[in-house]
């Protein structure tokens, strides 16, 4: 078996001290750029590759960013992971994701498994952990809560504010003709700290209009079907409000198998605007979060590179014929 390099063999092929082979591979602007190339050529030559734990010991940096999300099937995290990944790559730093399956237990467990890892920022995407939960993990480890605010100053927060949003898209839906709105989310999620703050959003736009009606309801993955048929079967015209865009079309999928006219017999909203809600054959009214931007903003704020204890993007919402309405067509 070969011998690893190591810097003093580097060191020896450059003819300069192993000291200062360690300070031109870190590019100290101390060292001659000539001495530099030289160094870089050594260690190529020699497929030198530096000791990553001898590098963490020596400078108290893991290299590493934790990032935990609930889970892998919804695009909007994924959008998550690459604006964190962006700003990663560009301070050197490797991202490491955990799915947690919506749990808080394996959330819990996830974030002090990073924090072993001594991780030098730590990301979670829509926590389900208590505030005093938070604020330990905060303490331990460069922590910014991604999908809702802050629930402490201690505890640095990106999203996008659902409350302009929700108005906007209420007003749109009572625009549209749609007289009772049903606001859905799975049983399953509802212990997220995020769908929290969206449903009550909600709750609180709709209650402005007195026009319309509206319930909060929650949905195991099974029961869709009743759901609809139920509130199909109860309101003339209804339109359904998905916590998220997967729910979303799990519910078009329901309406187009009873034959209903999604858009036309029925109104439906998305959340988190994933890339198949674009498809022409979805065309799904959602709300652009962003989330490029969420983790980006997320991540430079752990590494120090922003100081606002809550960054608040604006988000979108972006109207298709999912949600028109049989007046809308008739306009047009």
């Amino acid at each position: 078996m070969a011998r690893k390099v190591t810097q003093q063999d580097v060191a020896d092929l450059a003819c300069v001290s192993r000291g200062l082979v360690s300070m031109a591979l870190h590019d100290s602007p101390k060292i001659r750029p000539e001495t530099k190339k030289r160094v870089a050529e050594a260690a190529a030559k020699l497929g030198y590759r530096p000791n990553a734990a001898a590098a963490m010991l020596a400078s108290s940096k893991s290299g590493l960013v934790g990032l935990i999300l609930p889970n892998l099937s919804n695009s909007f995290y994924d959008s998550v992971v690459s604006g964190a990944r962006t700003v990663a790559k560009d301070a050197g730093k490797l991202v490491l994701v955990a799915d947690t399956g919506a749990e808080a237990a394996t959330e819990l467990f996830s974030a002090w498994k990073f924090v072993d890892l001594a991780v030098d920022a730590l990301i979670l995407v829509s926590p389900m952990q208590t505030k005093a939960q938070l604020i330990e993990l905060g303490r331990k480890a460069p922590l910014v809560v991604v999908g809702r605010p802050s629930p402490d100053p201690c505890v640095p927060a990106v999203y996008a504010d659902p409350n302009p949003i929700m108005e906007q898209m209420v007003g749109h839906l009572y625009e549209a003709g749609w007289q009772h709105l049903v606001y859905v989310n799975y049983s399953e999620d509802a212990g997220e700290l995020g769908a929290r703050d969206r449903r009550d959003a909600f709750r609180a736009s709709v209650k402005k209009n007195k026009a319309i009606t509206y319930e909060l309801t929650m949905v195991s993955r099974d029961g869709i079907g009743r759901l609809i048929d139920t509130r199909i079967e109860k309101h003339e015209s209804v339109a359904f409000v998905a916590h998220n865009d997967m729910l979303a079309l799990s519910l078009m999928s329901g309406l187009t198998v009873r034959g209903l006219h999604v858009g036309l017999d029925v109104g439906l909203v998305g959340y988190d605007n994933i890339p198949i809600a674009a498809a022409p054959e979805i065309d799904l009214t959602s709300v652009d979060q962003k989330g490029f931007n969420l983790g980006c903003l997320a991540l430079l704020r752990a590494l120090g590179g922003r100081k606002e204890q809550q960054l608040v993007e604006e988000g979108n919402l972006i109207v298709r014929s999912s949600s028109r309405g049989e007046f809308t067509f008739l306009k047009k």
